[in-house]
């Protein structure tokens, strides 16, 4: 398919030489839930970030863009109960016969990036109004880090100190992919060389499953991220060149 974009801008930017650049930027919030047990119970949904993009019309109706899409850093902290599955990941379980007290937490992170490249027609239905419509794809990288702590205090007697027994786990989950990008919104023109537009797109990212993979060791281990396919709603300003 990425073939057959690139043959198909080929044909269209050698068709015409009145060719009109265009750079800008837009303010999204991605929409990415993840499968229950992994990581739907314990990471954010939603993503604050930022589409940096340039891109030039081969006329007026049609033209490419390409882009760099980043989100905010995303943290949660979580309790986790016995046998709850965090990313795959079954919480182990301590006999409660053994005296103590016993906390689990999971502080986790995670955050979506990458380049994309789009086929962009235009659709006008006033003088300065267009609608939008795209297709094409994304190159992304999604980064989860998941940091398990298993805490048990042991009771002692009132003349000495608790006995605090504490067990750590880092686990990274990475994956990049390059997934189908769609999009429509609307095209405001403000002045001769700017403008506004008002786009959602929708990208397929249930293709960025990701391994655990040992943080100190780097190899693979138990568990797996399991996101969604995403929606992407944004406000821009470009101007033209």
């Amino acid at each position: 398919m990425v073939k057959v974009l690139l043959g198909a801008l080929s044909v269209v930017f050698l068709s015409t030489a009145n060719c009109q650049p265009y750079v800008g930027i837009d303010g999204q919030v991605r929409i990415i839930n993840f499968k229950q047990d992994y990581g739907g119970n314990l990471l954010k949904n939603h993503y604050p970030q930022v589409n940096v993009f340039s891109g030039v019309m081969f006329n007026e109706r049609i033209g490419v863009e390409a882009g760099y899409e980043f989100s905010k850093q995303q943290y949660t902290v979580t309790r986790d109960n016995p046998r709850k599955v965090v990313l795959g990941r079954r919480i182990p379980f301590d006999n409660p016969r053994n005296s103590g007290i016993v906390y689990d937490n999971s502080y986790s992170s995670s955050k979506i990036n990458g380049c994309n490249i789009n086929i962009i027609v235009l659709f006008p239905i006033q003088k300065n109004i267009q609608l939008i419509g795209s297709v094409g794809f994304s190159n992304l990288k999604l980064r989860v880090h998941n940091t398990f702590t298993h805490t048990k205090v042991t009771e002692c007697d009132l003349l000495e100190f608790p006995i605090t027994d504490v067990f750590s786990d880092y686990v990274n989950y990475n994956k990049r992919k390059t997934v189908l990008r769609l999009a429509s919104g609307i095209k405001l023109k403000l002045k001769d060389c700017v403008g506004m537009r008002i786009l959602v797109s929708w990208e397929n990212t249930s293709r960025l499953e990701a391994q655990a993979k040992d943080s100190v060791t780097k190899g693979k281990v138990l568990g797996m991220a399991k996101p969604k396919n995403s929606f992407q709603y944004g406000i821009g300003l470009f101007v033209t060149l």
